[in-house]
């Protein structure tokens, strides 16, 4: 509801609409603020990093950001870079995904003192090949040790194009399969694209606590 995010393709959009959006978000959170006080609001995108900075603090509370990686290529210098650093001075606390992430904050101008690396919260050492989990979702899948199986885990949402992957399967030869592992609203439209495709295409849920087995069936 509050527009797409900023890249080159949408600054006009996202300079004509931004007064809108900011009437939106302000809207939002004075319906929020009549029924209990805002503590923090967590920002993740750039757009509402910025428009956060023009709201009074009693409709934000504390303003926490995450940044997910390293500053895009447009903001480390002019005029993108100050309105950045404006904002950033409301920011309380900006939580950085990497130790690169929160390299680039400083070295755009972000004080040290604001930035906190919060590791990713998946310990690489526990996703290790499964030999006996491979064999069991193969077997129950039906395949041969010969067959490509593609996996993809992901949340199933129309940004995260899906769609492609899907529609690869017309130029690859019949014993190719895929697997899509994961949750979300375009579940049923993604189903539906993938039918033509028989048993090709199989879907499961989101393996919480045992991607490694998924992933050990996939090649």
């Amino acid at each position: 509801d509050l527009g797409p995010k900023i890249k080159r393709s949408t600054l006009r959009r996202v300079a004509l609409g931004f007064p809108r959006w900011l009437w939106r978000l302000r809207r939002a959170l004075e319906h929020e603020a009549q029924h209990k006080r805002i503590d923090v609001t967590l920002l993740h995108f750039k757009k509402e990093q910025l428009m956060s900075a023009l709201l009074p603090r009693r409709l934000t509370g504390a303003s926490v950001w995450a940044e997910w990686g390293p500053l895009p290529r447009p903001l480390p210098r002019g005029p993108a870079r100050l309105l950045y650093l404006a904002a950033a001075r409301r920011a309380k606390l900006i939580a950085a995904v990497s130790q690169s992430t929160r390299e680039s904050l400083i070295d755009v101008g972000v004080p040290p003192e604001k930035v906190v690396v919060i590791n990713n919260i998946v310990d690489g050492d526990e996703i290790a090949f499964d030999a006996a989990a491979r064999e069991s979702y193969r077997r129950d899948w039906g395949i041969h040790d010969e067959t490509l199986v593609l996996g993809c885990i992901s949340r199933l949402n129309a940004s995260k194009r899906n769609d492609v992957i899907i529609d690869c399967l017309a130029y690859l030869p019949e014993d190719v399969m895929l697997v899509l592992a994961g949750d979300g609203e375009d579940e049923r439209a993604l189903r539906a694209r993938a039918a033509p495709y028989g048993s090709r295409v199989r879907f499961l849920p989101t393996p919480r606590g045992y991607v490694q087995e998924v992933l050990s069936a996939c090649d």
